[in-house]
């Protein structure tokens, strides 16, 4: 699946959504493309069902590193905020559950990218945005050809290409809270004779103190901090090597390293409405250790130009700690997070306690082959584009956890060595799955008219391992098979309007500790139907309806998405999705470029037949009713930027509205027992960048995020009231040269 960019670039529209882009003529039955998940903006418009394309290091206005910021311009698509920052997004698209982007298929150059996507698809890790080229997002399209979690979608993140010809890149930038991110790459290729070679070499790094503050303990025994940032650094080495114009080999080396002072624990409601940014001094030993290896070796070949093959080697490993607050006093945090339990007091060091502090300590990995081919045929009436794939995957998660019990005094202070308690007592678990995947799709043309049928198989073995506490341990084992048709019709009889309606099943499988306990896979069956249009001056347009019917939705019954999971019942997810984008300047030939671009989101996403998750108190649908809204889905969602671009400078205005949800399913306002129960208020975010080219290859520019400094609740996960960003400011400069 080789990734290519288009070298196409209009300053200020490059991070548009291009779901409504230039209207293209059917492809030549001569032109067959790599291996692409989208390729480039223009390439939406062919899409068969909706999709959106931002690119990213090519932008002159916003240079952003949070994956929850970039996506907000995408219609149907959600994001529950919980560090402000964006190193643990919360991805939902048409209304699948959000926890840790479980349900969507995440990929880097089109390879399976989450820790352990079958045994643990619960992302800890997501790929450092601010390093990517850019992104694609696959709602309609994405559920024959990538998997395993097809009722979500797909996000594809593409790493920084070998350039055509020798080019380098570095910025430098610094902001508040002592935010400093630098990022450097350098690539080439040269040819010789006829063989080719590339090079690239890339390294990003990001640390800062972070936007919160650690209190003081009430009794005077600890005297608080100001560190809650991170570091975190990523290199990436790419090399490329053709030996003629049939074959091409390719091979990533990366590595990811991350230094989180991050918590589970938020605030209560009283707290929150006091200081949105404190965290409580029972937090300060919390944080999250990670690294990351990725590799993969990919081989093209194509002989004709109407057949092409490309099989790709990978292999990932992932190892993370969250040294994290679990307990005080013995209460869950949820559970004690009220300013008159008599827990609280613990938190805030005012009185004596036990701080159970646990280190979720796990190692992931994922190994495997998969190829890719396509084909071109045609008869005198109708062509074909034949693509099909195999996959052979296996991947791991191993937790071998332990906590220290940490004894506090009446001041706060901690006294004393913390008690131990092993692994034999906190999690001593392995799960593993064997899968091998395999589709087959064809793009039928005929005439102004397109058929794309395809049906995506998936064959499961796992293996289930849990010793803690248990003697002999529980040893398990099993397999799943699933199947997802779907076809898309697509229409085009003038070049400026395409109309597209397509189907299909969506698949997302439990984890072995879920398929052990009898959980069946989440279906979904996704219908969208909708039109897009371009004028010759510079007006863009989509609008779409959709409707995603789940069945057996899965959901975590852990507070934190971290421990078995529970099929909830049936949900519906029914709205409508519309952008719209025109530049005014070039409409009028004004001289300076005025982009504007529009994206609404109306989404009716409720509980329709709930079963087993609504009676467990530990999962957020505990009590969901028919007719009750999803956690964290919002109805209604909008994104509008505008701009204006002279010559050397361009400035950026980009707003955003999300409408109020529920943190839990039983949409209940209040719960004085569990501080996840509630409403989160809408907000409104307001974006501002600017920036000047002081010579060809130098650029300087500033920008502030949040820039009316809106105080809202982001999330009330894991454990308590968390705030989005504040006002954050920027500047910096980047240099391009050739």
């Amino acid at each position: 699946m080789n990734i290519t960019l288009t070298n196409a670039y209009k300053p200020g529209l490059t991070m548009m959504l291009t779901a409504a882009m230039t209207a293209s003529a059917p492809a030549n039955i001569e032109d067959l493309s790599t291996f692409e998940v989208i390729g480039s903006k223009e390439a939406v418009w062919d899409l068969p069902g909706s999709g959106a394309f931002i690119e990213i290091q090519n932008s002159e206005d916003f240079r952003y590193d949070d994956i929850n910021q970039l996506l907000r311009e995408v219609p149907g698509v959600y994001t529950r905020e919980e560090d402000g920052y964006g190193l643990f997004p919360n991805i939902s698209l048409r209304g699948v559950d959000p926890g840790r982007s479980g349900k969507v298929t995440i990929m880097e150059d089109g390879i399976l990218m989450a820790p352990a996507t079958y045994a643990a698809p619960s992302a800890y890790y997501s790929p450092t945005a601010g390093r990517m080229a850019g992104l694609e997002i696959l709602k309609g399209s994405s559920q024959i050809q990538y998997g395993p979690h097809t009722t979500g979608g797909a996000i594809n993140y593409i790493s920084t290409p070998i350039p055509q010809n020798q080019r380098g890149y570095a910025e430098l930038s610094y902001g508040s809270n002592n935010d400093l991110i630098g990022h450097i790459n350098y690539g080439n290729r040269v040819s010789k004779g006829d063989q080719q070679f590339g090079l690239l070499l890339e390294i990003y790094h990001r640390q800062n103190d972070g936007f919160k503050t650690i209190q003081p303990a009430a009794g005077g025994g600890y005297a608080g901090s100001d560190d809650t940032g991170f570091d975190r650094t990523d290199y990436m080495a790419k090399f490329m090597w053709a030996p003629n114009s049939d074959h091409r080999f390719e091979a990533k080396v990366g590595y990811s390293e991350m230094l989180a002072n991050e918590t589970y624990l938020g605030l209560s409601e009283d707290d929150f409405a006091r200081a949105s940014t404190d965290r409580y001094a029972a937090s300060r030993f919390d944080n999250i250790d990670t690294d990351h290896w990725r590799t993969y070796l990919r081989h093209t070949w194509s002989p004709s130009t109407r057949f092409e093959v490309s099989t790709t080697a990978y292999y990932n490993k992932f190892h993370r700690n969250w040294y994290k607050l679990d307990k005080v006093n013995g209460t869950t945090l949820s559970q004690a997070l009220f300013n008159d339990h008599p827990d609280y007091p613990t938190l805030v060091g005012s009185t004596a306690g036990s701080l159970k502090v646990k280190a979720n300590n796990r190692d992931y990995y994922g190994q495997g082959i998969q190829s890719d081919a396509v084909a071109l045929f045609q008869s005198d009436t109708m062509s074909h584009k034949l693509s099909f794939g195999l996959r052979l995957h296996e991947d791991q998660i191993r937790r071998f956890q332990w906590a220290d019990i940490y004894n506090q005094d009446d001041t706060g202070a901690i006294v004393g060595d913390p008690a131990f308690s092993g692994p034999e007592n906190e999690g001593d678990r392995e799960q593993t799955v064997t899968a091998l995947a395999a589709y087959i799709r064809d793009e039928i043309r005929i005439g102004d008219w397109q058929f794309t049928p395809g049906i995506r198989f998936e064959w499961l073995d796992w293996d289930y391992f849990r010793a803690d506490s248990r003697d002999p341990a529980i040893e398990d084992s099993g397999n799943l098979n699933m199947v997802a048709p779907g076809i898309s019709v697509q229409y085009a009889k003038h070049e400026n309007w395409t109309a597209f309606a397509s189907y299909h099943r969506g698949i997302s499988p439990p984890a072995p500790s879920g398929l052990r306990n009898g959980l069946e896979e989440e279906k979904a069956d996704s219908f969208e139907m909708g039109a897009r249009f371009r004028g010759n001056q510079g007006f863009y347009a989509e609008t779409l309806l959709f409707y995603t019917g789940f069945q057996n939705l899965i959901t975590s019954e852990s507070v934190a998405n971290g421990g078995s999971d529970a099929n909830i019942g049936e949900v519906d997810s029914i709205g409508v999705e519309a952008l719209a984008g025109i530049d005014l300047g070039e409409l009028n030939d004004w001289g300076i470029a005025t982009p504007i671009y529009v994206s609404a989101t109306y989404t009716d996403a409720t509980v329709i037949n709930p079963t087993d998750g609504q009676t467990d108190p530990e999962s957020i649908f505990y009590g969901a009713e028919d007719g009750n809204r999803l956690p964290y889905i919002p109805e209604w969602q909008f994104f509008a930027s505008a701009g204006l671009e002279g010559d050397n400078w361009a400035t950026q205005l980009r707003a955003s509205y999300v409408g109020e949800r529920f943190g839990t399913g039983d949409n209940a306002l209040a719960d004085p027992t569990d501080i996840r129960v509630g409403k989160l208020d809408s907000h409104f975010i307001l974006d501002w960048s600017a920036s000047y080219r002081i010579w060809d290859n130098l650029t300087a520019f500033v920008s502030a995020t949040n820039l009316l400094d809106e105080t809202y609740v982001a999330s009330r996960l894991p454990h308590g009231l968390r705030p989005g960003a504040p006002r954050l400011f920027r500047f910096g400069l980047r240099m391009d040269w050739y």
